[in-house]
């Protein structure tokens, strides 16, 4: 007899990383045990600080009534579990769980309602092993070295070797990048890589400036071995997934304000260097997090005030880069931990 299908109420906001890590959990899920269907509701609070204003109440935060905070609710129907991701969307997945009755997953860190409220937090750095904590290798994402291959042959049939790339985020996360900054990063990475007669592949985030874009497809296209980009502002021009971009490249630089696209490059298995601006700092738990995956051999980091050649960097006990699906055995801890299986 066939198994009964997970229905799961997936809670989005419109950030990019947010929406990534949820796809990464909801992929793991779907290579379960049991087929999966997922009903989607993008959440939109009627004000910006409404959000705020739920977080401060706590545990009165359920008298407030939601039609006078959200501006709709999600489709009616049955739901096994609940699932979101991002700051916006957790008192709205506490909400929707309370009044389904089922347990919920938050893929993040709790930090505006206490974590037994949730039913699963799934993190790479949690403050303990107990429940609701699951401790995981990298975060989770559609990425994984089998599927960025696949893409790239898909998109990029004919690159006749292993590319490198650089993944250009922001200001963001304590750091703050000047134009001098950006042009060395990108001059340095277009310089090694032509050097070793590499192939290059680019892409962008919303943290970008859309300047620094236009600035990087001009230097990209006089590149002779520019293979293709994955640009965030610019419509008009050609673009990659950025699975295929991954998928091509042995060796990917990626500024260090972005954690997301870190633990993406990670998770396809390239061989990852974080990139530091010569202003800001990041805070504790950034730090923590890098040191993590730079102790387990899956990440370099390298500071633009102090440069050196991508060759030479590599973790202190060698490169050990993911090899496999790292997501492949989040599935049945996930459904027992939730009472799903």
């Amino acid at each position: 007899m066939a198994a009964s299908p997970l229905k799961v109420l997936w809670i989005k906001d419109t950030r990019t990383g947010h929406v990534n890590k949820a796809k990464g959990f909801l992929a793991a899920l779907a290579g379960g045990p049991r087929p999966l269907e997922v009903t989607d509701w993008n959440v939109r609070w009627r004000f910006p600080l409404a959000r705020h204003l739920v977080s401060r109440l706590q545990s009165t935060c359920f008298q407030v009534p939601a039609c006078c905070l959200l501006e709709d609710f999600p489709p009616r129907g049955t739901y096994d579990l609940v699932v979101s991701a991002g700051g916006l969307t957790q008192w709205p997945n506490l909400l929707m769980a309370k009044r389904l009755g089922v347990p919920n997953v938050y893929l993040g860190s709790p930090h505006h309602f206490s974590p037994s409220l949730f039913s699963l937090i799934p993190l790479v750095d949690p403050p303990n092993q107990d429940p609701p904590f699951l401790q995981l290798e990298v975060m989770t994402s559609e990425m994984s070295p089998a599927a960025a291959r696949a893409s790239a042959k898909v998109h990029l049939p004919d690159l006749a070797q292993p590319a490198w790339a650089l993944l250009l985020g922001g200001d963001g996360e304590g750091l703050k990048w000047l134009r001098e900054d950006y042009l060395a990063l990108v001059d340095g990475f277009l310089k090694e890589a032509a050097a070793a007669g590499k192939a290059t592949c680019v892409a962008t985030s919303r943290r970008t400036p859309a300047w620094v874009e236009q600035e990087v497809i001009g230097r990209c296209r006089a590149q002779p071995g520019f293979a293709g980009g994955a640009w965030f502002h610019s419509a008009d021009v050609p673009k990659l997934p950025l699975l295929s971009l991954l998928g091509a490249a042995e060796r990917t630089w990626v500024t260090a304000d972005s954690v997301s696209m870190v633990y993406e490059a990670v998770a396809s298995g390239t061989l990852t260097l974080a990139v530091y601006p010569t202003c800001g700092s990041t805070n504790a738990r950034h730090q923590a997090q890098f040191k993590q995956l730079e102790d387990s051999g899956k990440l370099a980091r390298l500071d633009l005030a102090w440069p050196q050649p991508f060759a030479d960097l590599q973790p202190l006990g060698g490169w050990r880069p993911v090899t496999g699906d790292v997501q492949s055995k989040l599935a049945a801890e996930a459904l027992s931990r939730l009472g799903l299986a």
